[in-house]
């Protein structure tokens, strides 16, 4: 497709309906501006066969977890997987990640609403400047099933 200069231009976005009766997409060759208010930000795929972007630093509210005390990066990419429901954490942090988020009942996370810091994924933009990708607790905890969650 690249090689063929099909698209109007090498990029692609995904469009995440907020609302889940309604559908998402994936646009290929730019993007729609009626889908979105604010600015855009561009990421360059960092890594050949995945949608892997430049991961600088991990935190789990303010603590790094992406990041050695000697300043060496434990995680390099992050891979944007628009099929995949889950968040999965290399077997290096992993077990750092579940001792600060602790299993609880899906009612205490709807009215604890403070209680789990939220995951930052510190990126590294297409113009060289740092972004900060939150992801609050609404996001990444998921119900059990037992109470219609």
């Amino acid at each position: 497709v690249i090689d063929q200069k099909l698209l109007r231009s090498n990029e692609f976005a995904f469009f995440l309906n907020a609302d889940a009766s309604q559908p998402s997409a994936i646009l290929w060759g730019g993007v729609d501006k009626s889908l979105y208010e604010g600015p855009i930000r561009m990421f360059p795929v960092a890594q050949a066969h995945y949608w892997a972007l430049e991961l600088l630093d991990f935190r789990i509210g303010n603590t790094s977890l992406g990041v050695t005390s000697e300043g060496k990066r434990r995680v390099k990419r992050l891979i944007v997987d628009s099929g995949t429901t889950y968040f999965t954490a290399p077997s290096s942090i992993y077990s750092h990640i579940v001792r600060r988020l602790e299993p609880t009942s899906c009612a205490n996370v709807e009215k604890q609403t403070h209680r789990y810091s939220p995951l930052v994924f510190v990126l590294k933009s297409a113009s060289g400047k740092t972004f900060d990708l939150e992801v609050t607790q609404e996001t990444y905890m998921l119900g059990d099933g037992s109470q219609g969650d």
